[in-house]
């Protein structure tokens, strides 16, 4: 890791924000700071812009480093509910009452805190962001694909069949994985049958809470299930797997119940 000085952290401080510092205390704090706040993300959101490689253009890696470090500075100038002082003012009230070591050994060690705790805030909002949710999901069970003419080229068709491929071997693995009781939950979604229904809270021995929970959690499971297994270049492809995953999966879970739970939710004709 590249060492600072107490005086190019004391600019920034000064100065409020680095893009007003010299050159040199920039090259200093940007050396620093952005390696450590790269891998934490990498680690985090592997496929987010801010990574390197998720978007290869020279210009883009010109400005990752004041990117990365804007992530930072932003989470810095907000205020600690704690102590109620700006982060950036504990940072150095925290170094200049350390006795224990000196200034600089204390800023860095601190930043670096202050730095995973920006990470870990900033991934969550976007995992939240980004992340579909159940209902949107499930509502595409009735139909993946529109019902218009596909204009897609031949390399798009064949994306779409491999797309699709995975989704179907995905869901039927993950489906083997489920109880009896998880599967009911996730067919009732699926087929409208609200969780305050006796009948499957008498056929799983859930609650509507549980079942609620059920839901949700199997679909975080298998998202998480499909992240473990593939890695794209473009999150919105592994959007699109989910797209076509958790439907397929909701739908299995459905054609495959007993035929005395099918009895019990009205699905003998089915």
């Amino acid at each position: 890791m590249n060492e600072t000085t107490p005086q190019a952290w004391n600019e920034w401080w000064e100065r409020c924000a680095l893009a007003k510092c010299g050159e040199t205390v920039k090259t200093t704090l940007l050396s620093w700071a952005t390696p450590q706040i790269h891998n934490l993300l990498r680690s985090r959101l592997p496929h987010h812009e801010l990574v390197s490689g998720a978007t290869p253009s020279q210009a883009r890696e010109d400005t990752l480093p004041r990117d990365l470090w804007h992530l930072f500075e932003s989470y810095m100038h907000t205020t600690s509910g704690r102590t109620g002082k700006r982060w950036k003012d504990w940072l150095f009230d925290k170094a200049s009452a350390d006795e224990n070591v000196s200034l600089l050994v204390s800023l860095e060690k601190n930043a670096s805190c202050c730095i995973r705790t920006a990470v870990n805030g900033f991934a969550a909002k976007e995992t939240q962001k980004n992340t579909l949710s159940i209902e949107t999901l499930l509502g595409e069970a009735e139909s993946l694909f529109p019902d218009d003419v596909d204009t897609s080229g031949p390399d798009e068709l064949a994306a779409e069949r491999e797309m699709e491929r995975i989704a179907v071997t995905e869901a039927a693995a993950f489906h083997e994985q489920m109880t009896e009781a998880e599967r009911v939950a996730l067919a009732i979604k699926v087929m409208g049958i609200p969780v305050t229904d006796p009948v499957p809270q008498q056929i799983t021995g859930w609650k509507k809470q549980q079942l609620n929970a059920a839901q949700h959690r199997a679909v975080r499971n298998f998202a998480s299930h499909l992240a473990a297994g593939w890695s794209f270049h473009d999150p919105r492809e592994m959007d699109d797997l989910l797209r076509r995953a958790v439907p397929g999966l909701a739908r299995l879970c459905l054609a495959r119940l007993s035929p005395e739970i099918r009895r019990s939710l009205g699905l003998l004709d089915m």
